[in-house]
């Protein structure tokens, strides 16, 4: 799936690069003048198109392959809850940004940031935490799901033989 994103990698990666030199040959060039303020101008930013175009498929593609690998190894619920949890987190974070905005200095615009960021880690902390009860919830109402209880049961053998029944009281 990843190798056929390659030639839109390159090109996305040509486009990054390209503006990315652009601006560095724009403050390189600043207080130059004449044939050196030209050479910042253009050869800055095709060097870094190259490079972009070049190096992109591998700075992009070997951590997605590492990425879609590791979540392979996630079961569905797990994955699910993660991700709702995640929202909810957000949600919350979102919620308390603009009375976080009002915090004097730098606070007002890192404080919004860093409280979306833990409540977003403690919502995926909890739902995952609460897989097997969240499963048991649904399984009751999705009769096609399996829940939590559904794994392999464990059998007791119990020897009656040794049981009396000389004490029963009749």
């Amino acid at each position: 799936m990843i190798e056929r994103l390659t030639v839109v990698v390159r090109v996305l990666g040509a486009i990054f690069f390209g503006f990315l030199g652009l601006r560095t040959g724009q403050a390189l060039a600043e207080g130059d003048t004449g044939l050196v303020r030209l050479l910042f101008w253009v050869v800055t930013p095709v060097g870094f198109t190259l490079f972009g175009t070049l190096a992109a498929p591998y700075i992009i593609t070997v951590p997605l392959q590492k990425l879609q690998e590791w979540s392979k190894t996630i079961p569905p619920l797990q994955l699910i809850l993660g991700t709702f949890g995640l929202l909810s987190g957000f949600l919350l974070g979102a919620l308390a940004t603009p009375f976080l905005l009002t915090l004097p200095g730098v606070g007002g615009w890192v404080a919004p940031f860093v409280v979306s960021f833990v409540f977003g880690l403690i919502g995926v902390v909890v739902m995952v935490g609460r897989e097997e009860e969240v499963a048991d919830f649904l399984s009751r109402y999705l009769p096609g799901l399996p829940g939590a209880g559904d794994g392999p049961t464990r059998e007791i053998v119990v020897d009656t033989s040794a049981i009396s029944t000389a004490a029963s009281p009749t």
